[in-house]
């Protein structure tokens, strides 16, 4: 069963408390008419809280949303607001290492594979050399 709040709905539920959207059966409109899609905010001071948000996307030169939010999640406490950036900072930090890590892990295979490929070769130039030296040994005979 699917729901259409308007924005005045919407509102009077979030401040009773008593029936809080859930974003698969519920669909909200924006101040510009359309249908609301629900998203994640990122910021510090809402790290990962998701909201409804403006289905038109957000261009660096001209602000094309509407602005509209309407908030799904509780608002977070404090103590979380200020670990949870701290986390995802580490995280992302970590991923980059591992990112960097991976390239170095293909150069060296890259650099194992031409090693071996050397020494493919000098086995052949020694093993050539002996028969080399084995054959001047035996004509000096």
């Amino acid at each position: 069963m699917c729901f259409i709040f308007s924005l005045n709905r919407y509102l009077l539920l979030l401040k009773s408390k008593s029936c809080l959207p859930n974003s698969k059966s519920t669909m909200v409109r924006c101040f510009c008419g359309q249908m609301a899609i629900v998203r994640t905010a990122w910021t510090d001071k809402n790290p990962g809280r998701r909201f409804w948000g403006c289905p038109k996307e957000v261009s660096i030169d001209v602000d094309s949303t509407c602005g509209f939010v309407g908030w799904i999640d509780p608002q977070m406490c404090e103590r979380s607001k200020s670990i949870i950036p701290g986390l995802l900072r580490s995280i992302n930090k970590l991923k980059t290492e591992v990112g960097k890590l991976k390239e170095e892990n293909q150069m060296f295979k890259y650099d194992i594979g031409k090693i071996k490929e050397e020494k493919s070769k000098l086995k052949l130039y020694l093993i050539c050399s002996w028969v080399f030296f084995g054959f001047v040994f035996f004509l000096m005979k």
